[in-house]
């Protein structure tokens, strides 16, 4: 509950923000190969050259060359690394999440937030939906992504709303310079835009002024700004909240 003193209140909003966290992942604990993360990811496992490991994790790849940097998103101190330096032209590699259940949300409207970075060549990545447990795939959600010479932000709405529902990340090789790294997966049902906060408040009410309360109804807001007018006429004066 956030609380504020005014001496009167017109209007409260907030910013536009994530509605539902259904599943994230940012790659920073211990693990190696896909089947070591918690939940467990899967996808290629041979030739050791194409499976995504993490960042740090050069075992079984030709060479530790190609690494990135910074090796996470936002300050993150992990991601998954695509191993692009060694593996041969044409080459693809599967990085599919563990089953993510949508069903209690309306098809097409949730999305998936993930970082990209990928600094020179011509390596590409793509990304995939499932609403079989992996049986069959989407087409490419969007064009394939190339070139990021920093961690780069992309949003992509989610096909279906399957109990059974999985993402895959296909990497493909240009045998270059530069890995490909992935980062901050997040999987979510937005608000509807420009949602206010809830259960609004008012108490201790006096001629010199009164506290209000309000319940956030988002996660990701940049700030919540009180609006105020003496009589619910004239151009209300505003307050911002962080």
């Amino acid at each position: 509950m956030r609380k504020c003193l005014l001496f009167a209140v017109a209007i409260l909003v907030s910013a536009t923000g994530i509605g539902q966290v259904i599943f994230t992942q940012n790659f920073d604990a211990a693990w190696t190969i896909p089947s070591s993360l918690s939940p467990a990811w899967s996808g290629t496992a041979t030739p050791p050259d194409n499976q995504w490991q993490r960042d740090d994790y050069t075992t079984g790849w030709a060479t530790a060359t190609g690494a990135y940097t910074p090796a996470g998103a936002n300050s993150t101190l992990h991601s998954a690394r695509f191993h692009s330096y060694d593996a041969s032209t044409g080459t693809t590699g599967d990085f599919i999440s563990p089953v993510i259940n949508l069903s209690a949300y309306t098809a097409g409207l949730v999305k998936i937030d993930f970082y990209h970075i990928n600094a020179t060549g011509t390596d590409v990545l793509n990304i995939y939906a499932s609403n079989d447990n992996g049986t069959t795939w989407s087409t490419a959600l969007r064009p394939s992504i190339g070139i990021d010479a920093a961690w780069v932000k992309y949003t992509v709405t989610l096909p279906g709303n399957s109990a059974t529902t999985k993402i895959k990340f296909t990497a493909t090789s240009d045998y270059g310079a530069d890995d490909i790294g992935l980062d901050e997966v997040l999987v979510y049902s937005p608000v509807a835009g420009n949602a206010p906060p809830i259960n609004f408040t008012a108490t201790a009410v006096t001629q010199g002024g009164m506290t209000v309360g309000w319940t956030d109804n988002s996660t990701n807001e940049t700030a919540f700004r009180v609006y105020r007018s003496a009589d619910n006429i004239r151009a209300p004066l505003k307050t911002t909240f962080f």
